[in-house]
């Protein structure tokens, strides 16, 4: 442990006395999104999660657009936007996106990164869970579904995106039951990771239940609470010329991803490939 830095994550608003989508940042967090919760708005940060429980900000919807007119990234669940509609705060000032509710089962999963072609996000050979997401509507070219699900040819949105100003808002569909988050395909998850995390300095590529924590020291630890080996691609944005496992002392080279991330800004990322035993975890260190 002293070797590791401050703990570092996706700024997470969750003000004094809230509730709503309880415990949303735990699930998250155990498919590999390190979360920072804190009860405040954070100014001029990179990336902000908002969950329903962030209603209770009255000054929300402003916080909301300021930041995104700075250039940071703000994404706000599907509980969070139909709060927000329903207390009549100006949400659709900053995009045309409405949560309709009805339910929606899927099995079938797309990806469709910054206008590119349309990627299957099944694993190859497997049939996915049943998932049931709330509808979202939304207007096509404003807003763009860059994961979605898809069922008898009627499309659901998993995560939309829409430009304000700067920034990029994201909309997050929250499976109605949030135990499925964990049912979603590995392929799904690791886009989910890559747009969340694309300003962060550490990603992962791994199936759910493996957990990634972040240090402010090139430091970070990657465990894994499924009950079999598995293995994990890890994804660093600074060039580092190897990882050290900071408990053994090995050090891990780089390993080409043999698919190569869509995501522009993140091409130009170096992948680790590790493995890891049943409910374990392992420490490294960046080394350049």
């Amino acid at each position: 442990l002293g070797k590791l830095g401050k703990p570092i994550g996706i700024a997470s608003v969750k003000p004094f006395n809230s509730s709503g989508e309880d415990f949303l940042q735990n699930y998250l967090g155990s498919v590999g999104i390190p979360i920072n919760l804190m009860p405040h708005f954070p100014v001029r940060a990179p990336v902000v999660l908002l969950t329903r429980e962030a209603s209770y900000d009255p000054h929300l919807v402003q916080q909301i657009k300021t930041n995104l007119r700075a250039g940071g990234d703000v994404i706000i669940t599907s509980g969070l936007l139909q709060k927000l509609q329903q207390q009549h705060r100006g949400i659709d000032s900053v995009a045309e996106i409405t949560y309709r509710g009805m339910p929606v089962t899927v099995r079938h999963y797309l990806g469709s990164p910054n206008g590119a072609a349309t990627l299957g996000l099944n694993v190859p050979g497997e049939t996915a869970p049943p998932v049931t997401f709330p509808e979202i509507r939304f207007y096509t070219n404003d807003t763009w579904p860059v994961i979605q699900g898809e069922a008898a040819a009627h499309g659901v949105p998993v995560l939309l995106m829409t430009g304000y100003s700067r920034g990029e808002l994201y909309v997050l569909n929250v499976p109605s039951n949030m135990g499925d988050l964990y049912r979603l395909p590995e392929p799904v998850l690791n886009m989910l990771r890559g747009y969340v995390l694309h300003r962060f300095p550490v990603r992962i590529n791994a199936p759910a239940h493996v957990a990634l924590f972040a240090y402010n020291n090139h430091t970070f630890v990657v465990e894994s609470y499924l009950p079999r080996p598995v293995t994990v691609r890890i994804f660093v944005r600074r060039a580092a010329a190897k990882l050290v496992n900071l408990v053994s002392g090995q050090g891990v080279l780089p390993s080409r991803a043999v698919t190569p991330s869509p995501l522009p800004d993140q091409r130009q990322e170096r992948s680790f490939l590790i493995r890891l035993a049943p409910h374990s975890f392992q420490a490294f260190a960046e080394r350049f």
